[in-house]
């Protein structure tokens, strides 16, 4: 086990407090996309594929993931 800490105590902090302003986001958000996506006739579940691919994207241009592949994808 490491010495150091990955992320420390003040990181693991603020990023809880992200976190649960972007659930409450959400929580409000989420009745009016499903009535527009409803409505414009795109599955709900495609939006959430798209959503996650981004998240991924957007997480390999984090500094500490830069030009590394996943664990899961290194042999």
């Amino acid at each position: 086990m490491s010495q150091f800490e990955m992320f420390p105590t003040q990181i693991m902090s603020i990023a809880l407090q992200i976190l649960g302003i972007a659930s409450g986001s959400v929580e409000v958000i989420t009745p009016s996309m499903k009535s527009f996506f409803d409505s414009v006739g795109v599955s709900i579940i495609t939006t959430f594929t798209v959503a996650c691919f981004l998240v991924i994207l957007f997480t390999m241009q984090i500094s500490e993931t830069f030009g590394k592949l996943p664990p899961e994808m290194i042999e």
